[in-house]
């Protein structure tokens, strides 16, 4: 199951799949819980020059959901000048 993930309705108790968006096979990426519950998704590659800030939401009209690119926020460091983002939550905060 590749370039998905797997989501949870705390109200049905039911297991869903989520599709990432495309060409997020090679990045690194964290999902964070947004505003009112919603589901974000912070990503960047491994250029290092940007970060992505997608939101999960319903499309207009249609009952499906799907990921917008909300922001792409640009990283004025130097090129030689490495981070990451760390796979680890505790308390419902990213470290």
């Amino acid at each position: 199951m590749e370039n998905k993930l797997l989501k949870l309705d705390t109200e049905r108790m039911e297991f869903s799949t989520v599709d990432l968006p495309p060409d997020h096979d090679d990045v690194q990426c964290v999902i964070v819980e947004a505003e009112e519950g919603k589901i974000a998704m912070f990503s960047y590659d491994f250029s290092g020059t940007s970060i992505d800030y997608y939101a999960f939401l319903q499309s207009d009209g249609e009952k499906a959901y799907a990921w917008h690119l909300k922001n792409t926020i640009v990283i004025p460091l130097p090129t030689d000048y490495g981070f990451n983002i760390e796979n680890a939550a505790a308390e419902g905060y990213i470290s």
